[in-house]
């Protein structure tokens, strides 16, 4: 049943004063359960300000022995080759929920294409993008592909082979991570466009979750784009891992999409007591598998201009498990 909560029905962790609808959650697959969320007003600006969102979450159950990771995994002449969210789980056919996952930048925005990513990238233990040296590219770089904290990718989330997920910066300047890292995935601030290394956007937390605590800023008109968001999260006991996507078109002529202090809220909605920002914009996508096993779109993406539906061909994060039955 849907519930119309305000800051009045919730916990201090939970609390704002914006009216939001969020679903009870639904067994999706085997350690997997599902809720969406929509709210029409930007969270806990001082004035009401519109914002349509629309929100998917997946909630993982780490202890739940048939789940697993991996992403977008190695080739092509950079790094590792674009696809689609739907791309992606036809090549993987384990795979029941995928969403996108670091910054990355191409040679030919199309599946198949040669992308660098920003930021650490593991799976099945193998590395797909090592943040400590320079990025393949067009040009090659001296530079490390993120050399310290300020650069997109800074903050990897990883999750060992029993699946313990933790948050660390892996930089050049913070080189190390641990040694029985399986998956991983890298995010940050926006950044600007083109090839890695690339700063990102000032003024903006490493972590829009810490501890419980929205580390954004609430703001009628932010300095990042009103856009579509991805994000991922932990509980504060480790137990659930939650997978958000805000649908939103940053060309729309209404405001279509979120903040990060938007994004990080829904985050702390779903019970994350830890949260990063992943790659968003028309990159922002999520999909699943059909009662047939094809793969479908939960979300809607706008990975062409102000066309919705259209998939963007980048890098993926994928939750390996079972259906129900």
């Amino acid at each position: 049943m849907d519930q119309a909560v305000t800051s009045a029905d919730l916990s201090t962790q939970r609390s704002t004063a914006t009216p939001y609808l969020f679903t009870d959650w639904q067994p999706w697959y085997q350690g997997i359960c599902r809720a969406v969320g929509t709210a029409d007003l930007a969270f806990d600006t001082d004035l009401p300000v519109a914002r349509k969102q629309n929100v998917n979450v997946v909630r993982i159950d780490l202890q739940n022995a048939n789940v697993s990771f991996c992403t977008t995994p190695a080739g092509g002449k950079y790094q590792t080759l674009g696809d689609t969210v739907t791309g992606f789980l036809s090549a993987n056919p384990t795979v029941m929920v995928a969403i996108n996952a670091n910054f990355s930048w191409y040679d030919t925005d199309v599946a198949g294409g040669n992308f660098s990513l920003m930021g650490l990238a593991i799976s099945h233990g193998n590395v797909v993008c090592d943040p400590r040296g320079p990025a393949p590219q067009p040009t090659p770089q001296q530079s490390a592909d993120v050399p310290n904290q300020n650069y997109a990718g800074a903050m990897a989330m990883l999750i060992s082979q029993g699946n313990e997920v933790t948050f660390q910066l892996v930089t050049e300047s913070d080189p190390n991570w641990p040694s029985g890292t399986y998956t991983a995935i890298a995010g940050s601030p926006n950044p600007g466009a083109g090839w890695p290394p690339q700063l990102y956007q000032p003024g903006q937390p490493l972590l829009l979750v810490d501890n419980g605590v929205n580390m954004a800023t609430p703001s009628a008109c932010p300095s990042e784009r009103v856009a579509g968001r991805t994000a991922v999260g932990v509980s504060a006991d480790g137990q659930y891992l939650y997978l958000v996507t805000l649908d939103g078109c940053e060309n729309a002529a209404w405001p279509n999409g979120g903040a990060f202090y938007d994004i990080a809220q829904w985050l702390i909605i779903a019970g994350a007591a830890k949260g990063l920002n992943l790659d968003g914009g028309g990159s922002t996508a999520m999909a699943c598998r059909d009662g047939n096993n094809n793969p479908i779109l939960m979300n809607v993406p706008y990975g062409a201009e102000s066309f919705p539906g259209v998939q963007r061909a980048v890098g993926f994060f994928g939750v390996i498990t079972q259906p129900l039955s």
